[in-house]
């Protein structure tokens, strides 16, 4: 009587490995079809650009000199170059910035490049004070040259499910901050 209840539980518990067995081969069937929200897709491609602009200001206050992010719409890139008067700053120090492939006095930020699943994300311009502009430059202290506060547009998806996100550059301080997502553009 006691053999065939230790048998029974043993079945029981070789049914439940089959199952856990067989829902594990559909997860992994299904997961390479999942695909992250655009939402989530434009966030993450804002924060590595927000990371990107904080260490183009961290290289002005750390060489006491001037760096430049111009934002390049047609060729989606955007590109790091020293804009001070010491020369022997313009080669860039070696790092995680840009490609291998870069020039030395400058990174190239192809958004191309950037992780992307479901949807990739479009840089769609940069406007300060009212105006378009195409860069923001940091002086020696982190702070833009530019007296108004820059933002930097993205855009990902398509149609009903088109989103934006703003990157706000602080005036005073040259710090990123990032927007809401917004179902409206510029």
């Amino acid at each position: 009587m006691q053999r065939a209840a230790t048998i029974r539980r043993g079945l029981t518990l070789m049914e439940m490995l089959i199952v856990l067995a067989l829902l594990g081969i559909l997860a992994a069937l299904a997961l390479p079809h999942h695909q992250p929200a655009v939402t989530e897709q434009l966030r993450g491609t804002a924060e590595m650009i927000a990371a990107d602009i904080g260490y183009a200001r961290s290289l002005a206050m750390m060489s006491n000199s001037r760096y430049r992010i111009t934002f390049d719409v047609p060729k989606q890139q955007y590109i790091l170059q020293h804009s001070g008067l010491n020369k022997a700053l313009d080669t860039l120090p070696t790092d995680g910035f840009g490609s291998p492939s870069d020039p030395p006095d400058r990174r190239i930020g192809k958004l191309e490049r950037f992780p992307s699943l479901a949807t990739s994300v479009r840089l769609v311009g940069a406007r300060a004070g009212g105006a378009t502009v195409n860069d923001v430059e940091f002086g020696p202290l982190g702070d833009p040259t530019r007296a108004a506060e820059t933002v930097v547009w993205l855009t990902a998806g398509h149609g009903a499910a088109q989103r934006w996100m703003v990157l706000h550059i602080h005036p005073a301080t040259g710090l990123v901050r990032l927007g809401e997502i917004q179902s409206t553009g510029p």
